[in-house]
């Protein structure tokens, strides 16, 4: 979705209080492809930031360059500023690729 607009969608104040963050995901390079991916689910990638729900990009074809260019804006300026410093001085933020996740096997006995 893109957006235009004559004005900002957030005023300097709201800005300031809100204080929003963009991450966004744009692609990796170089994973390895698996010569058989029907028993593998498409590849997406995965990260959480403080107590947010988890964010995951949509899932893609496995192929050995993946693009996405998901953007998700955060507003750390509802984050208390003691927890969000706390947050911010601990360990690095970790996405994680799922390029091997297998797909759950159909149970032929399931409803009877």
């Amino acid at each position: 979705i893109h957006l235009n607009l004559d004005t900002p969608l957030m005023s300097d104040e709201q800005r300031r209080a809100l204080n929003p963050i963009t991450f966004t995901v744009s692609r990796v390079s170089n994973l390895p492809v698996p010569i058989s991916q029907e028993k593998l689910e498409p590849a997406y990638v995965k990260y959480k930031f403080y107590k947010e729900p988890p964010v995951c990009t949509p899932a893609l074809p496995l192929q050995s360059h993946l693009v996405w260019e998901h953007s998700t804006v955060l507003l750390l300026g509802i984050i208390p500023p003691e927890l969000l410093l706390e947050y911010l001085r601990g360990p690095p933020l970790t996405l994680e690729v799922h390029d091997r996740d297998r797909k759950k096997e159909k149970d032929d006995n399931m409803g009877r």
